[in-house]
């Protein structure tokens, strides 16, 4: 009972910061990201074993990146297929990058679920 409320007021705390300044929210998590991995150096450097406890976290952080930014490169090359036309070139140019937008959204998708899967 006593989780449950301290887990929904975190959850309020972070709702009410998300809406007041998204900008705010996006710094609070890259402190808590580099506070966190600084307190996973320290564990290591107790335990007498450097990064045994940063590096997964770290590793598992960079595939689900990679898997973003592909996304989000396919996104951007679809939105440029769309403004290429006319010619019977510029259309097979067009329908060549579309495809490749997809493509490359399916392998994002691909890399965060694999990144995900491999950190159970």
């Amino acid at each position: 009972m006593f989780r449950k409320s301290i887990i929904g007021r975190l959850r309020e705390i972070i709702k009410k910061l998300y809406e007041k300044s998204e900008i705010g929210f996006a710094v609070a998590w890259i402190i808590a990201y580099v506070v966190l991995a600084s307190i996973g150096d320290n564990i290591s450097a107790d335990i007498g074993i450097l990064k045994v406890a940063t590096l997964p976290i770290l590793e598992t952080q960079k595939g689900i990146l990679y898997g973003i930014l592909l996304i989000l490169m396919g996104i951007a090359i679809q939105a440029l297929s769309h403004t290429i036309g006319g010619s019977d070139i510029r259309e097979f140019i067009s329908g060549l990058l579309l495809g490749i937008s997809v493509a490359e959204m399916i392998v994002g998708a691909y890399v965060i679920g694999k990144s995900i899967a491999s950190n159970k």
